[in-house]
């Protein structure tokens, strides 16, 4: 997990506290893995959720995983994002190699 410009590395049933606007990542080493998140106050994120689920061009998990998704998905998942306030950064977290 990386957090603001920190790195951490969680084991089993550890947990991080994200602070409000810090950017974040993270990835799993080893499978399976479970992420729980909670949200205090919960703000925006609901409505966030919705509108995500109505996305009709999500990347799949495939597609994220081998990073082969299309710009127009990328591009229309962050103005989902920025519709509530939030900001899709990157590359994703490559876990594996301890880089970005």
């Amino acid at each position: 997990m990386e957090i603001g410009k920190k790195r951490f590395r969680l084991g089993t049933r550890e947990s991080m506290l994200i602070p409000r606007n810090i950017e974040h990542a993270w990835a799993t080493v080893s499978t399976p893995a479970k992420i729980i998140n909670t949200y205090q106050p919960a703000g925006k994120i609901e409505d966030f959720f919705q509108a995500l689920a109505k996305f009709k061009d999500l990347p799949t998990r495939e597609q994220a995983i081998e990073k082969s998704y299309t710009a127009k998905q990328i591009d229309g998942l962050k103005r989902v994002f920025e519709a509530h306030g939030m900001i899709v950064t990157g590359p994703p977290l490559d876990a594996e190699n301890g880089s970005n």
